[in-house]
């Protein structure tokens, strides 16, 4: 299980699930769930503009900084938990 706060690290997280490898493979930065590698992910929720935000960040090759994470946070759900394997899934 990994579980993030409302950091650089969430949100590099995110924008490194939402784009692809060519992305990840270029910016080497922070950690990404697609094989799955994470069983459950537990963090904030990121808002609907993360999407153009992680488009333009696979777009010019670059890393999030600080500054942009309270643009994408999510208060009014402030937390997910999400299961990643199927194991995990049918003890629900």
């Amino acid at each position: 299980m990994i579980v993030y706060e409302p950091n650089k690290e969430w949100l590099q997280f995110v924008v490194n699930n939402r784009n692809n490898m060519d992305y990840y493979g270029h910016v080497r930065k922070g950690k990404r769930n697609h094989q799955p590698k994470h069983s459950i992910v537990k963090g904030p929720v990121a808002d609907g503009n993360i999407v153009d935000f992680a488009r333009e960040c696979n777009e010019k090759q670059v890393t999030v900084k600080q500054g942009d994470v309270g643009d994408f946070f999510n208060r009014k759900y402030p937390n997910q938990i999400s299961f990643h394997k199927e194991k995990y899934i049918e003890k629900l």
